[in-house]
């Protein structure tokens, strides 16, 4: 399973280069890459076991919670924002409590511009209940 695995990641990794200029920096993020596809593939994970795991690595990877946030205390860091920004969630950054004690995900809407990239602003934030499960929703824009 692993030459299978490190084969085709070699293929797909080989389809971001546009040329045959060397590239320092893509090396050593191919180089990465494989070595964590060889550590992922030497531990047998197949079928169920391997979307699973792949599941909680890329959260854990991109700093969002597995499980639902609780609101409960031990979730908050004590911010000194001002007044209506007291405190924000250790699990997850872009969530934030308000001094009424109520909470909202300031990244809750993301914009996408025709051309792809992808912004928030004032319009991003929506309020939340516990638990709460951040999700993110994309609101295309018009040119």
């Amino acid at each position: 399973m692993s030459d299978v695995m490190i084969d085709f990641a070699k293929r797909e990794l080989a389809t971001l280069r546009s040329s045959d200029e060397a590239d320092e920096m893509q090396d050593m993020i191919e180089k990465h890459v494989l070595e964590m596809v060889k550590l992922f593939s030497d531990e047998g994970h197949s079928g169920s076991s391997a979307s699973y795991t792949v599941s909680i690595l890329e959260k854990v990877l991109r700093f969002e919670p597995i499980t639902p946030l609780t609101g409960e205390d031990a979730e908050w860091t004590v911010l000194d924002y001002g007044p209506d920004m007291v405190a924000q969630n250790k699990r997850c950054s872009h969530v934030f409590k308000r001094a009424d004690g109520s909470a909202y995900d300031c990244e809750a809407v993301i914009f996408r511009d025709p051309d792809g990239s992808c912004f928030t602003s004032k319009g991003s934030s929506r309020d939340v209940t516990f638990p709460y499960r951040p999700t993110r929703e994309y609101v295309d824009r018009a040119n």
